[in-house]
């Protein structure tokens, strides 16, 4: 991983550029692209820039505050208080279609100290029906898909209380949803999607007490990535993973 950015605290890579990613994916072993989009979420205001495509990630709501410090980490986050009403960083013009296209949603998020007092939602592949993140009561992550064949599917680990990445992914070929975490792998059941809206934070709900501190997208077949190139990609970027 000769040249390609460390965070010098928690020692996880945080590719800064297409050419990092790109020393990335071979490293990896993994020949399917390279991310169509980057977010390093260091501003200091205003909106996300996507610094390897034209993705801008618009952040809306009034709660959000920038360059804050997180536990274990020499990067910066942006974040949002809990129970905040459609509060997000997205882009509804300029990214795909789940509906038609694959996309691979990456961030480092630190999860919130505690259950919420009601299912909150941390990232979004889709504007209406729900291709969601969501992070329960219980507490667990959810995989969340809406329309016909939609479900709502729980992960059996608790996730608060740290940062983490997370990985939403609708994988068109495949006929998949799954959602990812250092913890484990979520399988949803595809649904049926609608409205162009993919980002952090909830675009029709209540987002999380949440920190996002890097995003990266895939689309369309770089976005196909098995179970399997998924945990060796996170496990090459630094993070410890526990399931097969």
């Amino acid at each position: 991983m000769s040249g390609v950015t460390r965070d010098a605290t928690s020692s996880v890579y945080v590719p800064a550029s297409a050419a990092e990613w790109t020393v990335t994916m071979a490293v990896a072993g993994i020949a399917t692209g390279n991310p169509a989009a980057l977010w390093l979420c260091q501003e200091a205001s205003g909106n996300l820039a996507d610094s390897i495509g034209a993705n801008t990630l618009t952040v809306a709501g009034a709660s959000y505050a920038y360059r804050q410090a997180t536990t274990g980490w020499t990067r910066l986050a942006i974040t949002v208080p809990d129970a905040s009403s459609n509060h997000n960083a997205q882009n509804n013009a300029t990214v795909p279609d789940v509906q038609t296209t694959s996309v691979l949603l990456y961030g480092i998020v630190t999860m919130p100290a505690a259950a919420p007092a009601a299912n909150r939602r941390l990232a979004h592949l889709d504007g209406t029906t729900g291709a969601i993140v969501q992070f329960s009561t219980t507490p667990r992550l959810q995989c969340v898909t809406g329309g016909a064949g939609g479900s709502t599917v729980s992960g059996t680990a608790n996730p608060v209380n740290a940062t983490r990445p997370i990985i939403a992914c609708v994988n068109r070929t495949a006929n998949t949803a799954k959602v990812y975490s250092d913890q484990e792998k979520i399988a949803g059941t595809q649904g049926t999607y609608s409205g162009v809206s993919i980002g952090w934070g909830s675009s029709s709900g209540t987002t999380p007490a949440m920190g996002l501190l890097y995003s990266a997208m895939w689309t369309g077949s770089a976005a196909e990535m098995s179970d399997a190139q998924i945990k060796t990609l996170l496990q090459t970027l630094g993070w410890t993973i526990p399931w097969t």
